[in-house]
């Protein structure tokens, strides 16, 4: 079984966020024409957790393999609401 690669972007919605990124990251991991900055899973996550306290607004992208399409993947961040209903239905009696 082949491990799935997985490349992260951040693209910045205001200069604040992309002075946060650029501070965290090399000019090398920006593309211009896209406006997005490539990183580490583990940045982009600790940047989600750190939204609201510094004020960061940017969207979430990443494609699967060094081929595919970007796509948006905010969604990944999100609590699993449907999980947690489903957990208390089955604790309820």
């Amino acid at each position: 079984m082949v491990k799935q690669i997985y490349i992260w972007y951040v693209e910045p919605l205001d200069s604040h966020t992309n002075k946060v990124i650029s501070e965290q990251l090399s000019k090398d991991d920006f593309d211009k024409s896209k406006n997005l900055w490539e990183c580490p899973l583990g940045l982009v996550t600790s940047l989600y957790a750190s939204k609201e306290d510094l004020n960061l607004k940017f969207e979430i992208w990443g494609k699967q393999g060094y081929h595919g399409k970007i796509r948006k993947k905010t969604f990944l961040f999100k609590p699993k609401r449907k999980y947690l209903k489903k957990k208390k239905k089955k604790t309820v009696h």
